[in-house]
């Protein structure tokens, strides 16, 4: 039997061979679950940073921070509500 796809970690790659190695018929298992590559923090902090920055060119004289309910505000407050 072969296993293919992508786990988070380890330990559910080892965990799916170990649920399907006693299964009656299976005698080899091939196991090519990879490992989904976690987010490094300097990743992070580039795409936020780009981000920031992208966001300056399209207002260059307004540096706002603004939330509606749980995300970032598309747009600053002055021109989201027509001001």
């Amino acid at each position: 039997m072969t296993l293919a796809g992508t786990v988070d970690f380890r330990f559910q790659r080892n965990a799916t061979e170990n649920l399907v190695r006693p299964l009656t018929g299976i005698t080899g298992i091939d196991n090519r679950l990879r490992i989904r590559p976690m987010m490094d923090v300097l990743d992070i902090r580039h795409g936020i940073r780009a981000a920031l920055k992208r966001k300056m060119q399209e207002y260059p004289a307004v540096t706002y921070a603004a939330w509606e309910g749980s995300k970032p505000a598309s747009e600053p407050p002055s021109r989201r509500h027509g001001r």
